[in-house]
């Protein structure tokens, strides 16, 4: 006889293991399974938001009831008993509800350094479309004043030594008589 009851949990295990995790129940937003309820031993009515926060925690990446219930039982073993006055269902849900509020404020972070970083590379990348626009005319107007040198260094070199020799008297001339006003009006102060 043992045999025979042997066989029909083995054939309820296989039925449980291939039933959907929303019981077949269609856009609903969280169904929680029988066997949760089984598992903590409760009244559906009695304990559903908490038993719903561990159920969603839980069916994250969960293929099946089997990986949703294997979890489930990981956690629990991981908590370890509850403190005198609390639940099995309470404790579980206050660490399924810190961890939540965890991964929510790494998100918010990881949003936030994702912003900023957009912001710094938006900046740099403004900075480097000035740098070459900046660079570019730098380089045009060296190669406008090598043009003139090198037109200047040419004409100066047909010149004659007579000519090159009034020009620089004719500056001198003109340094010397800025010199004398300059003294002048030095003096008048």
């Amino acid at each position: 006889m043992p045999l025979a009851k042997t066989a029909t949990i083995e054939q309820e295990i296989k039925d449980i293991q291939q039933k959907p995790l929303s019981d077949g129940i269609a856009n609903q937003e969280h169904t929680i399974h029988p066997e949760i309820y089984r598992y903590f031993n409760t009244n559906p009515v009695s304990a559903e938001s908490e038993i719903k926060e561990i159920s969603k925690w839980a069916n994250v990446d969960s293929k099946n009831l089997v990986d949703t219930m294997r979890k489930i039982k990981n956690l629990e073993s991981k908590l370890g008993q509850p403190n005198l006055g609390e639940t099995r269902i309470s404790k579980m849900a206050n660490w399924v509800r810190m961890d939540r509020v965890v991964k929510d404020t790494n998100m918010s972070f990881r949003q936030e350094i994702n912003s900023i970083k957009n912001k710094h590379n938006e900046t740099i990348n403004g900075l480097k479309v000035n740098f070459k626009d900046k660079v570019e005319k730098l380089n045009k107007e060296i190669e406008r004043i090598e043009t003139d040198y090198k037109n200047a260094y040419k004409s100066t070199r047909s010149r004659t030594y007579g000519e090159m020799t009034r020009i620089k008297d004719e500056y001198a001339k003109q340094l010397k008589q800025l010199k004398e006003m300059r003294s002048i009006y030095q003096k008048e102060k």
